[in-house]
């Protein structure tokens, strides 16, 4: 098993700002694109964060991240907008049309925005969350490369296509945020950079090794049989699909190539709209924890609604530093090296 190294938070906000500067980006985009970086591995989710940088480099130095884009709108109304994202970051064109659909849900009750030609923008939950910080309901989902295989078949076809879902209370915050797909490719990668055997139902080389050419091939939720409710994971991967590539006439998943294609959806909605903000925030509060108070199946497991691990991970991150394998830090050290950037030392 990979050893695990800790730094401060602080200590990688300055590394990754000065890599992102030295491709190109301005000062205020490398920040933008280093705190939903770290915002991940903040909450526990290290496989949108750090040990994407090699992927993003690789994309970055091939053009397929255009580094001097951002994205435009091409079409507009008072609640909806596309957006073409002309091959930018995608953190920065995901932040941009959260963004926009947000001011229109402020001066509407909804905003809509979908987003063609985008790249990787990290963890959906960023976007949802910063619809719900504003005191809206926030959706956020997004396409990628083929990579989920659909119920009975022997292709990938749909990507791993997350859904998140944001929503604040008064005192409390639900914010869902999960692939249609069993894991994330990148859950994968960080078994493998840990030396960590992942479960058979995984991927379709696992669940059957005649299948050796598609080691990056995975399960819907539910698995790879309809027995098992695989038809329901691809099903929301496909409403996915529906909201992303077909809506903003980008490119669905079996489209996406390596030049770049990725499609997003984002929704705000002003609680307003439905009633007393206020009444609507505490029934929030009251009902999650009559959540966690329910009866348990085992009385040491604590009953957790969506978002409770991410905050309590932020907190214990937050004491011990964010931790990263041994894989992601040589690929991180040479990256700083070929810019002659200095590495942070570990606590």
């Amino acid at each position: 098993m990979a050893t695990l190294k800790r730094f401060t938070k602080e200590s990688l906000q300055i590394l990754l700002n000065d890599i992102y500067q030295k491709y190109g980006f301005s000062k205020g985009d490398s920040q933008q694109i280093t705190e939903i970086l770290l915002k991940a591995d903040m909450t526990g989710i290290p496989s949108h964060g750090v040990q994407r940088l090699k992927y993003y480099d690789g994309k970055i130095k091939s053009g397929q991240i255009r580094v001097d884009k951002q994205a435009e709108i091409i079409k507009e109304t008072p609640i909806s907008a596309i957006l073409d994202g002309q091959s930018a970051m995608g953190h920065l064109v995901g932040k941009a049309a959260m963004d926009l659909a947000i001011q229109k849900a402020q001066q509407a009750g909804v905003g809509i925005v979908t987003v063609r030609n985008s790249n990787h923008y990290g963890i959906a939950g960023y976007y949802a969350e910063l619809a719900s910080k504003a005191g809206l309901i926030g959706l956020s989902l997004t396409n990628s490369r083929a990579i989920m295989v659909p119920t009975n078949a022997s292709q990938p076809f749909l990507g791993t296509n997350p859904i998140a879902f944001g929503m604040a209370g008064v005192e409390d915050s639900f914010l869902f945020d999960a692939a249609t797909t069993t894991v994330s490719y990148g859950k994968v990668q960080v078994y493998e950079k840990r030396g960590i055997d992942h479960p058979e139902t995984w991927t379709l080389s696992d669940y059957d090794p005649s299948f050796t050419s598609n080691k990056q091939a995975l399960a819907p939720l539910g698995g790879f049989k309809e027995a098992s409710g695989s038809h329901k994971g691809f099903g929301l991967g496909l409403v996915v699909e529906l909201l992303t590539g077909i809506l903003s006439q980008g490119g669905t998943s079996d489209q996406i190539s390596e030049n770049g294609g990725i499609c997003h959806f984002f929704l705000a909605i002003d609680p307003k709209l439905f009633g007393d903000k206020e009444a609507i925030e505490k029934s929030l509060d009251a009902y999650l924890q009559r959540l966690r108070d329910a009866d348990r199946l085992d009385a040491e497991i604590p009953i957790y609604v969506p978002g409770d691990k991410e905050k309590l991970a932020k907190k214990a991150n937050e004491r011990q530093g964010i931790p990263v394998d041994d894989v992601t830090i040589a690929e991180i050290q040479a990256i700083a090296q070929d810019f002659d950037i200095d590495f942070p030392t570990p606590i």
